[in-house]
Parts: C-alpha cells; structure tokens; sequence
C-alpha cells in the first residue's frame, strides 16, 4: 500500500504540476483547492475546540496531521520537475 502512495504520484506528476499551476482547468487541481479548503475549515474548527475545551482529544489533531502528510506526500513529485519542463506542461493543455 505505501508503495502505491509513493509511486502513483511520480507516474503522474505531470497532470500533478498541470493541476497545481492551473486548478481551474483540471479536475486534479480543483480536488487540490477542495481539499485545501476542507482542511483550512477542519484545521479552525479544531483550534477553536482545543482553545475552549480542556478535554486532551487528539483525534482531530491526529486525522489534520495525515491529512496535511497525504497533501504533502502527493504535492513532492512536482519538486523533481525541472523549472524549464513545469513551463512547458503549462503551455500544453491535459
């Protein structure tokens, strides 16, 4: 299974490098901004729950910290790309 997780996005870091440079032509990029979104929301709802409850459940903090690595994890392939080559895939169209 974490072979999985560490090789799909090396085979398909170009669509990736699309979808971050241009989220509003691809379905990738805008599954990026959703999840971005979901998790700025998840990450305030969690702070104001741990700032005004005493209770120690970290749960939430658990399921933000995984969530973050998985964004992360599918996020660094793109950091391979060569500055010239990420040019050239956002010229072309996916």
């Amino acid at each position: 299974m974490l072979l999985l997780m560490v090789t799909i996005p090396y085979i398909f870091s170009r669509k990736i490098v699309f979808g971050i440079q241009k989220p509003n032509k691809s379905k990738l990029g805008k599954i990026y901004l959703l999840f971005v979104f979901l998790f700025l929301a998840f990450g305030s709802v969690m702070y104001t729950n741990s700032v005004y409850y005493d209770g120690q459940n970290a749960m939430g903090a658990s399921i933000l910290g995984i969530s973050l690595s998985l964004l992360i994890l599918f996020i660094t392939p793109v950091m391979l790309i060569k500055p010239k080559e990420v040019k050239e895939i956002t010229k072309r169209d996916y």
